[in-house]
This record gives C-alpha cells, structure tokens and sequence, in this order.
C-alpha cells in the first residue's frame, strides 16, 4: 500500500507507535503535506485531533464506499 495515495477516510498509522499506541487512525483533513487524523490515546482512550506530517503515516486500509445518487 505504499505507494498509494493518502486521502479523506483512509485509516493509517504513525510510523513511531509511542505516538497513540499503534492504534489505526481516520484521516480527517489534507492540507499540502500535512495530514489531521482522528484517533484516540491513553489508557482511557481519549479522542483526539491531531496533524501530522505525511512523511510519518502509513496507510494501512483505503476508505470504503461513498455516497450513491
């Protein structure tokens, strides 16, 4: 999956798993190379929005489905 393109509602993870404990993330926003994931952290699992750098996620799944006319 490496070479595909990240967009909005892929799942993807941090390449440093110290980041939200490995945990797959729901990409938000895009802006340049800047990408706002949605994910949780802590042992209480607290939601989160955060921005990272495109050079420090992976894609793990591509978003599914979409909208039918």
């Amino acid at each position: 999956m490496e070479n595909q393109e990240i967009e909005i509602g892929d799942y993807v993870r941090h390449v440093d798993p110290l980041i939200n404990g490995g945990l797959q993330m729901t990409v938000e926003g895009i802006d340049n190379e800047q990408i706002q994931c949605s994910h949780f952290v802590g042992a209480e699992a607290t939601h989160k929005v955060s921005w990272f750098p495109k050079s420090e996620l992976k894609l793990v799944k591509k978003a599914q489905g979409g909208f039918i006319d």
